[in-house]
């Protein structure tokens, strides 16, 4: 499941797919189950919002390659 919580933003069919693996699993093991923790994350937003992308990003200004190919946009 945590693997598949990794597609939500754009789920495939696939994605669906496996979902459906997983409960027709517990459906046929009845002693098995998934257990959630409903607990939110601590973030500290101050400090994500105080941070500037270079201090992320700290090789975004490394030099293009000269073979790069050209961009589409």
């Amino acid at each position: 499941m945590l693997l598949l919580s990794a597609f939500i933003a754009a789920p495939r069919e696939g994605h669906l797919n496996a979902l459906h693996n997983i409960f027709s699993y517990l459906k046929t093991h009845s002693s098995c189950s998934i257990a959630f923790d409903p607990t939110l994350p601590n973030y500290d937003v101050e400090m994500i919002e105080s941070k500037g992308w270079e201090e992320f990003y700290e090789v975004a200004d490394a030099p293009v390659p000269s073979n790069a190919p050209k961009p589409r946009g």
